[in-house]
């Protein structure tokens, strides 16, 4: 095919209806793209749209639209928000640390009792959300790690392809790499055949954070605080 199919004339973003629409056919849907920027995110949305699918069911329509207008009830300063046309009418939303918190809550519900198509999200969403979706989209093979970018781990990838599959819905999961100019197949490939790198305890104890939990916790809560934590768990493993 031609090197540059599913790619959008305009700053080299991704047809993303065209991708959705070929997931949809593929029954391969909910999805989880993993982009690169939360601006890219942002855009991935109107570069998604517009879209709806003729298949659907006027059931799957109310459903969605009678939970929308329930969570925007609970929240009505959200019904301004300008991601919200993207929402309803392509029913793709974008995850990020940028938004508010209140929008991020509404973004998982809807996922959660999956009614969205897909969300665009970053890496660093792989660890600490967990997505019901069926299929993981990555569209390159390289995070930036807060000061440049850098190529993926294998715990990276394991994180991000450990997201697809619903529980209880899905014998499988689906990782699609999508072909662009930051994706390198050969080392998705290599790294899927790698084992993830050991994972070490990040906690220092500081001046700073002794003050804090003496003026947080009770001596006994503190000491309980530690003795649960993962760098005691691993310093007992190593002696």
């Amino acid at each position: 095919h031609h090197p540059r199919a599913g790619f959008a004339s305009r700053q080299g973003v991704a047809n993303f209806s065209q991708i959705i629409a070929a997931l949809r056919h593929l029954n391969l849907l909910p999805a989880i793209f993993f982009l690169k920027s939360r601006a890219d995110c942002n855009q991935a949305l109107y570069a998604a749209l517009p879209r709806r699918a003729t298949s659907e069911r006027d059931e799957e329509r109310r459903h969605f639209h009678g939970r929308l207008r329930q969570l925007l009830k609970l929240q009505p300063y959200l019904r301004g928000h300008r991601q919200l046309n993207a929402l309803r009418n392509g029913r793709v939303a974008a995850h990020h640390g940028g938004q508010l918190p209140q929008w991020k809550v509404l973004v998982e519900a809807l996922m959660k009792d999956g009614v969205l198509d897909a969300i665009f999200t970053t890496s660093t969403v792989a660890a600490g959300v967990n997505f019901p979706a069926r299929t993981v989209v990555l569209s390159q093979s390289d995070r930036f790690n807060g000061r440049e970018f850098v190529s993926l781990s294998a715990t990276d990838l394991l994180q991000m392809s450990g997201r697809a599959g619903r529980r209880g819905m899905d014998q499988i999961g689906f990782v699609v790499v999508l072909p662009g100019p930051h994706q390198d197949p050969y080392l998705i490939s290599d790294l899927m055949k790698s084992l993830p790198e050991p994972i070490n305890s990040q906690i220092q104890i500081s001046f700073s954070m002794v003050l804090n939990l003496f003026l947080s916790h009770r001596p006994e809560d503190i000491r309980e605080l530690l003795a649960r934590s993962f760098a005691t768990y691993q310093n007992f493993e190593e002696h």
